[in-house]
């Protein structure tokens, strides 16, 4: 169903109450947002357990974590309201939550579909920032150290470029952090280490990913010029498809620099941590 409501623009409704692809979800959710529509995609009732194993968990990581169920007492408030009213449920760590609500409750956005509190974000984040630190350990225990390189996601080889890579990342990431630490070489700052990575063979084939986390972090400020000459001449070489397994598999370490759906356009200050804006 499709109609348009002043003030808040056009309007699809989709229920949904067989399973259904995370390929489909996504991609039906791609191209109302390309339209400009907003999509509220309606669900039965499920506990979160069991919405964890159903095709509704890709339901709500689209909408930020959030279910929305039109039942019995929902029908009768829009009745009474003369306004379509939804119940809108999320998971907390108590368990679920939910919330009658009007349309004119939702956020809305260019960048997503309609949503009343973004759980889903906040978690991967979380998630992110667990992984990083269980990390942190080990690449200092092992700087130097190249028999004990991080391992290629798919081959399953030791890749001392791959280690590299994810090693110059950790370190622009402490930068930005305020933590200063090199996690790959003794240079002494950030623009030491990017001068020297920059200029090698693997370093260049990277430089995009580099120079897209540098532009949304706060190391930004803090390097020189000459990393940025260096950055130009690395971006005239072929560099490696974010498709490359060990391209994705470093940018899914920083899920606050790469995932442009939860960065948000204009960026979410209010829900990225301060070293990622």
């Amino acid at each position: 169903m499709r109609f348009n409501l002043d003030g808040l623009g056009k309007f699809a409704v989709e229920v949904q109450l067989a399973p259904s692809l995370a390929t489909e979800v996504v991609a039906r959710s791609k191209y109302y947002l390309s339209q400009g529509v907003h999509l509220i995609w309606l669900v039965p009732w499920y506990t979160f357990d069991r919405v964890t194993r159903a095709f509704t968990a890709d339901i709500a990581q689209e909408a930020g974590g959030n279910l929305f169920v039109l039942d019995e007492i929902a029908v009768a408030a829009s009745l009474e309201r003369q306004t379509l009213c939804l119940w809108a449920a999320w998971q907390t760590d108590a368990g679920m939550e939910r919330r009658l609500i009007s349309l004119d409750d939702l956020e809305y956005r260019l960048d997503r579909h309609p949503l009343l509190k973004d759980v889903a974000t906040p978690a991967v984040f979380k998630e992110a920032s667990l992984r990083r630190e269980s990390l942190i350990g080990e690449l200092i225990r092992t700087k130097g150290s190249w028999s004990s390189a991080r391992i290629h996601p798919v081959t399953g080889e030791r890749d001392s470029d791959f280690d590299r890579l994810l090693r110059v990342m950790f370190s622009i990431w402490a930068e930005a952090d305020g933590r200063w630490t090199n996690f790959l070489n003794k240079q002494e700052n950030i623009t030491g280490l990017l001068n020297a990575y920059l200029n090698s063979q693997d370093g260049q084939r990277r430089a995009q990913i580099i120079n897209d986390m540098l532009t949304r972090t706060r190391a930004f400020g803090q390097i020189r010029a000459t990393v940025w000459d260096k950055m130009r001449e690395a971006l005239r070489h072929p560099q490696l498809s974010v498709v490359d397994p060990t391209i994705s598999e470093a940018m899914s370490y920083f899920p606050e620099v790469y995932r442009a759906d939860l960065r948000g356009d204009p960026i979410r200050t209010d829900i990225l941590p301060d070293w990622a804006t």
